[in-house]
């Protein structure tokens, strides 16, 4: 027999598991909205950052008739229309802050993560490291992001792989740091020693993201990946801005 305290541990898991890898648990109560939980299911778990919506449907709505008159549309809802209005990229991020950051930088580097794999188009990110020769970094799970025959590819940081990386990224005085959470496997467990004398510009769709590790970047954006270097790089060729960190490059892959 189960007695009260397992419930309360099982409640617990379920309740932390559930809270750290879905977007949204939702339990379906009334017939009549179940175009409106589908729509706003699918909605949810394809825009901005992709991640899985779980659907609770108990057993008596489904064995329930459905009236397809009496359905609600979630894109007809208040609750869609203040969705869309008040998730406003941020327009006013000014492109010269992070040319000017680039400008003072030395030895600036590009860290990417998984999520780069879903932006529409991955020649942003070589692209941005060609046009100034900046090295790029990535995590394990972004290992296959970028062309690995790539020459300004390092290789994967993390504290059980490339030394080359992981020097790299600490000797860094700029991380231009591209969708990533900036993990405790990524900033090791002193953060101050990995934010000392760096400059981190850390852009993510996810406003959380910004604030999960490490709290005093000195510019979060909060932009579509896609958008944002789309972007800057339109800024970049319209303003003829030229900067080359061919010699720390080539440090880079000589360590």
């Amino acid at each position: 027999m189960v007695n009260s305290n397992t419930w309360k541990y099982l409640f617990y898991f379920y309740t932390i598991f559930y809270a750290r890898t879905l977007k949204k648990n939702i339990i379906w109560i009334k017939i009549k909205i179940i175009i409106n939980i589908l729509e706003k299911s699918f909605f949810l778990a394809n825009k901005w950052r992709k991640w899985p919506i779980l659907l609770d449907i108990p057993m008596n709505i489904q064995k329930e008739e459905i009236n397809e008159t009496s359905l609600i549309s979630f894109f007809d809802s208040y609750e869609y229309n203040n969705l869309i209005n008040n998730f406003n990229y941020d327009e006013n991020i000014n492109n010269w802050e992070i040319i000017n950051s680039l400008k003072k930088s030395i030895k600036p580097i590009i860290l990417v993560w998984w999520w780069v794999k879903f932006i529409k188009n991955k020649n942003y990110i070589k692209d941005l490291s060609e046009k100034f020769n900046i090295p790029i970094v990535s995590s394990l799970m972004a290992i296959d992001s970028i062309n690995h025959n790539f020459e300004n590819y390092i290789w994967m940081i993390w504290s059980y792989w490339n030394r080359e990386a992981n020097i790299s990224l600490m000797n860094s005085d700029l991380i231009l740091v591209l969708w990533s959470r900036l993990d405790i496997r990524q900033t090791w467990t002193n953060k101050n020693k990995f934010t000392e004398n760096k400059t981190i510009i850390h852009i993510d769709i996810d406003s959380n993201e910004l604030w999960y590790n490490i709290k005093n970047t000195q510019i979060k954006i909060n932009k579509d990946l896609n958008v944002f270097l789309e972007e800057l790089l339109y800024f970049i060729n319209k303003n003829n801005i030229s900067l080359d960190f061919n010699d720390w490059k080539i440090k880079t892959l000589k360590i």
